[in-house]
């Protein structure tokens, strides 16, 4: 089979590899998609004009998401002019853009059209590697469809190579998908023709006639076409000719509403078969005949190899010899050029009795003699693959059993483990309970007073525990705040967009700023104190790097008075940076035009520091709304650990840390941003 998985895997990391960030198609170039995808295969001469407009529009704009459509539609229009290699190499780079851009159900899509056109140009392990890759996008993608699609197309591929059983584990893999009607059936269909073909003990008829009521009713129009052949030729096959040929012409009626001309040929085949087995053997000429037209002027291979056969058959039997045989060699030529040797068996036969019937008994004996061979071949494969396909069978119903036997045991050793673990604990909880009861009476009769000690230093030892460890849980949660992972993806981002854009000096440069920010974050976490000076160089690196997401469209100003000595003081550590943060990720983020933040550190008093962050971003009442109408009531994790941990500073501290927040607002009402005032007693 196919032994280079790896080329698997190549695959999968392949289209998984991420190199740009997101950007949105133009209308423009939109609107020319549309006229793109109704012109091809329509207008070649328009969709050549329109593949340059929008080749054009590329140039002058960044490669977009809609890059990915662009290619499809580009896919679409070589595999109609037949240029197979040219539809398969977009449908390449399609894929690779949606994987791009986080599409894994758009980039399966794309790989299984692929690998579909590899089955059609008969590369059966080129589309077994393509179906293997959709597959893992498909259930990254959790698409059900696609799964069932892709299965489907696997389960043709394995046909095609002769490895029935497992074309049968993909189709019944693919049935599985009951929401997906339309693929169940498809999935149905394609069992259904290894049955009848190899296995007709295994045809369960009651769901073949279930399944062409679910098409019916459903109006799955394709599949009940298909449906009705199946159930003409078990009618036919139990002598109920007239049935036969009342679901044979529903049959042709179906498919010339459908346009299609195989479905058709199909049933004109099998009301030709009917008639010859009612030896009405003109009207299945004719009949065979409406099969012939179509079959040929539509290039069928498979209903021409059943017309050809059953033609040589009824001019057979009505003595027309010289057309008994044409037909035979014709249906044997295109049987041994496209493989297909079951089908054609009975021209051998037909043509070593037209041959006997004409006096030529050499080769009468020639082509018995192959009719023979043939016949014994077909049968011998027959006997193998239906011992595989009961072989198989027999061992997944053991493996079944024998799991449902495991699980039975599994479940009364647990049941059991349970029951055991119930008294077990029950008694030590008693056993518990008496113990305690037995304690705490007699060291209430000793030692009442001691123990009402003892107790309360303990209470007044476990909160000063509790509240060490809130406060510590808080520092560690400030300092997952401030290390955000938006804010942390979206400076790597930048970072590898200055490197895309070949900007390497820009890049190293701002890489080394993120790392010494996370340096000090790490340094100063363990910290009870910072000296302002560190605070505001902390400060000042992190805001240079968010100035990358807004590029030119956001400024800062960081402010200490003169009066102030930063190196000389001191205050706690981790509690400016988030209001910071807040204020750039509420009040700024989605302001148009310039954004201006301002951070000014005062000291109005000999023991106390003032730090003012003004921003002129669209305001808390502006922000709440916004979040409201997306729905989104979620509260920042960075200010709440922030708040929790001022509450707990304040309460073991004389010196409490005061917060107010301004709204600034116009004349006319309109918000005009927001101001934190922080208030933080100087730490000695």
């Amino acid at each position: 089979m196919i032994k280079n998985r790896f080329v698997l895997l190549f695959l999968q990391v392949f289209f998984l590899i991420s190199f740009s960030t997101l950007s949105q198609p133009s209308d423009e170039v939109s609107t020319l998609l549309d006229e793109l995808d109704d012109a091809i295969c329509v207008n070649n001469e328009k969709a050549e004009l329109l593949i340059k407009s929008i080749l054009q529009k590329f140039k002058a704009n960044p490669p977009s998401k809609v890059e990915s459509r662009f290619y499809s539609i580009m896919a679409y229009y070589k595999y109609c002019t037949g240029e197979m290699d040219s539809s398969i190499f977009y449908f390449k780079n399609s894929a690779q853009v949606a994987s791009t851009y986080n599409d894994p159900g758009q980039a399966g899509r794309m790989i299984n059209n692929a690998a579909n056109l590899f089955e059609i140009g008969s590369q059966l392990d080129s589309s077994l590697i393509y179906y293997d890759s959709a597959l893992f996008f498909a259930d990254f993608a959790k698409d059900t469809s696609l799964i069932g699609s892709v299965l489907i197309g696997k389960g043709i591929v394995f046909q095609l190579l002769g490895l029935l059983n497992e074309s049968l584990i993909n189709y019944q893999e693919a049935e599985k998908l009951e929401e997906h009607l339309d693929v169940m059936l498809s999935a149905r269909l394609n069992r259904y023709t290894i049955l009848l073909d190899h296995f007709p003990d295994q045809m369960n008829y009651e769901e073949l006639f279930e399944s062409f009521e679910l098409a019916r009713s459903n109006s799955l129009e394709q599949h009940q076409a298909s449906l009705i052949q199946f159930i003409g030729n078990r009618q036919r096959i139990l002598g109920e000719y007239k049935s036969a040929h009342s679901y044979y012409d529903q049959g042709i009626e179906l498919a010339n509403n459908l346009g299609r001309p195989d479905l058709t040929a199909f049933m004109f085949v099998g009301k030709g078969k009917t008639a010859l087995d009612e030896n009405l053997i003109e009207q299945a000429i004719v009949f065979l005949d409406s099969g012939r037209i179509l079959s040929e002027s539509n290039q069928l291979t498979t209903p021409l190899i059943q017309v050809y056969t059953a033609l040589s058959k009824a001019y057979l039997q009505i003595g027309e010899l010289k057309k008994c045989l044409e037909f035979s060699k014709k249906a044997i030529e295109i049987s041994e050029s496209h493989g297909q040797k079951e089908i054609v068996t009975n021209a051998y036969e037909n043509m070593a009795k037209a041959y006997a019937l004409l006096g030529k008994h050499e080769l009468a004996f020639e082509y018995q003699q192959l009719f023979t061979e043939k016949s014994q071949e077909i049968l011998d494969q027959q006997k193998s693959e239906q011992l595989t396909f009961l072989q198989t069978k027999y061992e997944t119903e053991k493996i079944t059993n024998e799991r449902n036997l495991a699980e039975e045991r599994a479940t009364v050793a647990e049941a059991t483990s349970r029951q055991n673990l119930t008294l077990f604990i029950a008694a030590v909880v008693v056993a518990f309970l008496i113990i305690i009861s037995a304690m705490f009476y007699f060291s209430k009769l000793k030692q009442a007073k001691k123990t009402e000690i003892i107790a309360l230093e303990l209470r007044e030892s476990q909160q000063r525990l509790a509240l060490e460890k809130q406060y510590r849980d808080s520092e560690l949660k400030a300092l997952k705040a401030q290390m955000n992972p938006h804010f942390i993806f979206n400076v790597l981002n930048s970072i590898q967009e200055f490197i895309v854009l070949n900007k390497k000096d820009l890049a190293s440069d701002y890489l080394s700023m993120f790392a010494e920010l996370i340096r000090s974050y790490l340094h100063f976490s363990n910290s009870g104190s910072i000296s302002l000076r560190d605070e505001v160089d902390t400060l000042e690196k992190y805001l240079k790097l968010e100035t990358l997401r807004f590029e030119d469209t956001f400024s800062y100003d960081l402010q200490v008075d003169e009066g102030i000595y930063p190196e000389e003081f001191q205050i706690p550590t981790m509690i400016i940076q988030p209001y910071v943060e807040n204020a750039i990720k509420h009040g700024l983020f989605h302001k148009s035009g310039d954004r201006k933040l301002t951070v000014a550190f005062t000291k109005p008093e000999t023991d106390l520091i003032q730090c003012i962050i003004t921003d002129n971003g669209i305001g808390r009442a502006n922000a709440k709304k916004r979040n409201e109408a997306k729905g989104n009531t979620h509260k920042s994790f960075a200010m709440e650990a922030t708040a929790s941990r001022l509450e707990l500073y304040n309460e073991k501290s004389k010196n409490k840390i005061g917060i107010e927040t301004i709204d600034l607002i116009g004349e006319d009402q309109e918000a005009l941003g927001t101001q934190v005032i922080l208030t933080i007693p100087l730490i000695a």
